[in-house]
């Protein structure tokens, strides 16, 4: 029970937006999709969700092609900036017409997510607010009976509060039922406790993956004078992820675990999930 995607590759405008992408989505695992802007998760999420055809590459479920794969597809739902019931319709109806085409809604625990966003199924969609509609998107994708839950910026426009209900019924829907989850957000710090692995994409590549458990062993920020840093780096053979100048100071993210001693004058810190995923994107900027 297994999503396995290998040298997926799709072009927009001549330009490759997916450029041989590999990656595979096992059950029960939350997982975390970043990348900068224009980087390629959306277009990535839609071809996974079978909303865009690949030009090349294989992406299997459960071993079977998944665009020719019916009941493989009906697994898998994508909750995103698009909204595929009627505007206008209340937000009762398309939790029933998503019930139909699905097999299946938790209608109790709708309820109960919407009586804590402060929202009715009486409500019509068209006079929610942005946040109010992602709120509604959110409560949809969790009451489905699908295997693969795809967010891509499911919290975009929602307050905090609203936000942390979000990740709390992931996380209760998760401990009801192992299923897998991938999300797509720039709010990293906020759902970083959630995963359990991650994927860096960039230019359309996937660049890095990795268990979260791992993150301590990957990199760290060191702060100090330019002289001293570059002579640890060098003598350490670290490689430099990324260089910022603070007067007469330098930070630098430096790859491999952070060492236990280090020389006077020297600061270092762990980098948290956002910090390294800025580290190995942006690159040196002096």
């Amino acid at each position: 029970m297994s999503i396995t995607i290998t040298n997926l590759y799709k072009i927009f405008d001549k330009r490759p937006a997916i450029d041989r992408v590999s990656m595979e989505l096992d059950p029960g695992i939350i997982y975390g999709l970043f990348g900068r802007n224009g980087a390629g998760k959306t277009t990535l999420l839609n071809l996974i969700a079978n909303r865009l055809k690949a030009d090349s590459g294989m992406m299997l479920i459960d071993g079977q092609p998944l665009s020719e794969n019916g009941p493989g597809l009906a697994r898998i739902y994508l909750a995103d900036s698009s909204w595929p019931y009627s505007s206008w319709g209340r937000v009762g109806q398309a939790f029933h017409t998503a019930e139909a085409l699905y097999g299946g809604f938790d209608g109790e625990l709708a309820e109960q997510m919407l009586k804590d966003f402060g929202l009715s199924t009486e409500r019509r969609f068209s006079s929610l607010s942005q946040g109010q509609r992602q709120e509604v998107k959110a409560t949809l994708a969790l009451c489905l009976p699908v295997d693969y839950v795809l967010f891509d910026e499911i919290t975009s426009g929602v307050d905090a509060a609203g936000r942390e209900l979000i990740y709390r019924y992931i996380l209760r829907t998760y401990e009801q039922r192992e299923r897998t989850y991938l999300l797509s957000t720039h709010i990293m710090n906020e759902i970083e406790p959630l995963l359990a692995r991650a994927y860096i994409i960039d230019h359309g590549s996937m660049v890095q993956s990795f268990d979260l458990e791992d993150l301590p062993h990957l990199g760290f920020s060191l702060l100090g004078k330019p002289e001293q840093v570059e002579l640890f780096i060098k003598s350490n053979g670290r490689r430099v992820l990324s260089r910022t100048s603070l007067g007469q100071l330098v930070q630098v993210g430096v790859s491999g675990p952070m060492p236990e001693e280090l020389p006077a004058g020297l600061l270092a810190q762990p980098l948290d999930l956002q910090s390294y995923f800025v580290a190995t994107t942006e690159g040196e900027q002096l």
